[in-house]
């Protein structure tokens, strides 16, 4: 996928002995996560013979899909032999987090960070609240340095969690333990890394993301998500922080509430705020998920002790919220006609004399025998002043043989894509531009005058017909302006 396309550019250059955070470019831009995935990816993709020219996302779906069994096995282990919550429940609420691979988008196998964070920030997680000496304390800071070597949030939730444990339960010695045990991991595999000292590092880790706007409509949409996703579950996990805030509010009575429950709120708070940021996604709802999760199972094993008729309601809520995230797989899975058109796209890429600039898929570039390129995403980075500036250095210096930018282009000046189709005009016109079109009344969206439209399409036809450039879109557009 084009995330996946997104994520593999650090890999590719761990791959090849550079650096992961290094000054941006229009051909290279890091991703905004810390090393942790990169190097494993990296490592992997070495033990599996896979070099920087295979284009294969492989050994990085393998660590998602290795972190989240493992994620889930830790689900059963809290579950069962620490909560002693009865198999069957334990099994059925940990295949939940499966079950949410439709609602997640993917996102639990696919090559992005959030499978290997969720599975060491629930390990730390559990560590923290299920542990009470020095040993448990130093595997929490452990999987929690880890985490944050993952992707910075986890750091977030786990100060959180780690506050009302030392605020609320007395704990300061041991959460200054964990706390210190993480500051020990993450420095010292920053400084193996190289990474420590190096600017461009933390340039790309806080910088970039502290100039992305934040919409705080996205907290309305946030608790939309999870209400339509894991309703029963937030609801049964987060019950009995109604009964404390009933409550005198004491400190009592705040030592009385489920430690699991604590970190249930405390997580999804701060996951609805980080989800304002530009960029974040219903990815940031994945810890939350694994909380209430535990959270939802403390409840249920209560309401049994009390009620003796709770263990038939319990199960049937189970069944309830696992068909609530019942999807249709298929949707997810690749047809013949996908392996067909990705094999046409291979195909026509390496038919273009010279790069091609196909910022969407450049791993299909990779597989053509091209040159890699910048991903579409990374370049939601770049102020679009140096985005135009340098699409137009690379027009006029023929670097290219194509250039194919995505429909709905936002991110260059108006004027400048005026110039790529007056460009394309011009009999003596350098390797021309191309764009994969979905929909003509894109030029209406960025003000080209619509007379330009015909003679636009009557000078990219030759080139479709000669074969020098095929591109699936291109031919859905000539067939919807036809």
């Amino acid at each position: 996928t084009w995330l996946e396309s997104y994520i593999y550019a650090p890999v590719l250059h761990c791959l090849r002995g550079l650096p992961i955070y290094e000054a941006p470019s229009f051909t290279y831009a890091s991703c905004n996560y810390p090393p942790l995935y990169f190097n494993l990816s990296a490592l992997l993709s070495k033990a599996l013979g896979l070099g920087p020219d295979a284009g294969s996302f492989l050994p990085m779906r393998l660590v998602s899909l290795l972190s989240t069994l493992v994620t889930c096995a830790t689900v059963l282990w809290v579950l069962h032999f620490r909560r002693q919550v009865d198999w069957r429940i334990a099994v059925a609420l940990a295949a939940g987090y499966l079950a949410s691979f439709g609602r997640f988008e993917g996102w639990l196998d696919s090559s992005r960070v959030d499978p290997l964070m969720c599975m060491l920030f629930f390990l730390a997680t559990a560590f923290m609240l299920e542990g009470q000496g020095w040993r448990s304390a130093i595997l929490a800071g452990l999987f929690g340095g880890l985490a944050g070597l993952t992707k910075q949030p986890a750091l977030v939730y786990i100060a959180g969690i780690g506050l009302f444990l030392a605020v609320v339960h007395g704990q300061w010695k041991r959460m200054f333990l964990v706390g210190g045990m993480s500051a020990v991991v993450a420095l010292g595999y920053l400084t193996l890394t190289g990474d420590l000292f190096n600017h461009y590092f933390y340039y790309w880790l806080f910088e970039i993301p502290s100039h992305h706007p934040r919409y705080w409509k996205y907290i309305g949409r946030g608790l939309g998500f999870l209400a339509v996703t894991v309703p029963i579950l937030l609801v049964a996990g987060l019950f009995p922080l109604l009964e404390t805030l009933k409550a005198a509010r004491t400190r009592a009575a705040w030592q009385a509430l489920p430690t699991w429950t604590a970190a249930l709120a405390i997580t999804t708070v701060c996951a609805l705020l980080l989800r304002t940021k530009q960029g974040a996604s219903i990815n940031f709802f994945m810890p939350v998920f694994l909380l209430a999760t535990v959270a939802a199972a403390e409840t249920a094993n209560r309401s049994i002790a009390r009620h003796a008729h709770g263990k038939p309601l319990i199960a049937l809520g189970c069944l309830v919220q696992l068909l609530m995230l019942a999807y249709n797989p298929m949707t997810l899975l690749p047809t013949t006609a996908d392996a067909q058109e990705a094999q046409t796209i291979v195909a026509s890429l390496r038919a273009v004399d010279g790069p091609v600039w196909f910022g969407a898929f450049p791993s299909y570039s990779v597989l053509a025998g091209k040159p890699w390129v910048l991903q579409d995403a990374a370049r939601m980075d770049f102020p679009r002043s140096f985005v135009t500036r340098e699409l137009s250095k690379l027009i006029s210096a023929g670097t290219f043989g194509a250039i194919i930018l995505p429909a709905n282009e936002t991110l260059v000046d108006p004027e400048l894509v005026r110039q790529f189709y007056q460009a394309v005009q011009l009999p003596l016109a350098p390797p021309p531009f191309l764009r994969a079109l979905h929909d003509i009344h894109f030029f209406g969206e960025v003000h080209v005058r619509r007379d330009l439209v015909p003679a636009f399409l009557e000078r990219i036809q030759p080139l479709f017909k000669d074969r020098k450039v095929v591109v699936p879109e291109l031919r859905a557009c000539l067939k919807s302006a036809a």
